[in-house]
């Protein structure tokens, strides 16, 4: 996957979410944004077909399009910025 670095993203929502209250697990696709996560609880967190452990002061960037499922352990509070990567400018991989 390749994140367009020239040009600074359009943030489309930061806020702090709250998960975990009325169910231990959350799916969903975000299809045009990229989300940027700062966690404060263990979890785990499975992007495609590879699940990650969260714990607090972890960050995960996930891309467009790509199937997330959240599995919580009970109340799960994090930071999060969603936006798109401008569409013109010298491309960079990461990892």
């Amino acid at each position: 996957m390749l994140i367009r670095l020239d040009d600074p993203p359009a943030v489309a929502n930061v806020g702090v979410g709250v998960h975990g209250t009325t169910g231990l697990r959350d799916v969903f696709e975000l299809p045009d944004l990229w989300q940027l996560h700062l966690y404060g609880y263990a979890a785990e967190l499975t992007v495609g077909d590879t699940t990650h452990a969260i714990r607090p002061g972890r960050v995960s960037l996930i891309p467009p399009g790509a199937r997330v499922e959240y599995r919580y352990r009970g109340r799960s509070e994090h930071l999060y910025a969603h936006f798109s990567a401008p569409g013109r400018a010298r491309r960079a991989a990461y990892p």
